[in-house]
């Protein structure tokens, strides 16, 4: 995949969360969980999109590492269940 294709993926991947937000909230708790999984995604995309946007990168590969550590650092999860 060519680096701006997949800078523009994610950049729409987050435009979808905002737009579904809602519906991620209402599968999460029908699954059994608290509802947060949108805010949480909404969370996540955001720091992704403010931070790899205005970014140059050498690689997909470095845009993806970059977008993996910041989903993991600004995304919750679930603890066990």
């Amino acid at each position: 995949m060519k680096l701006e294709t997949a800078k523009r993926w994610l950049i729409l991947f987050y435009e979808k969360i905002q737009e579904n937000l809602a519906v991620l909230a209402e599968l999460d708790s029908t699954m059994g969980g608290d509802g947060d999984h949108g805010e949480n995604m909404l969370r996540g995309m955001t720091a992704v999109v403010n931070t790899v946007e205005p970014k140059e990168f050498a690689s997909t590969s470095d845009l993806f590492k970059e977008t993996g550590m910041l989903l993991l650092t600004k995304v919750g999860g679930v603890s066990g269940t």
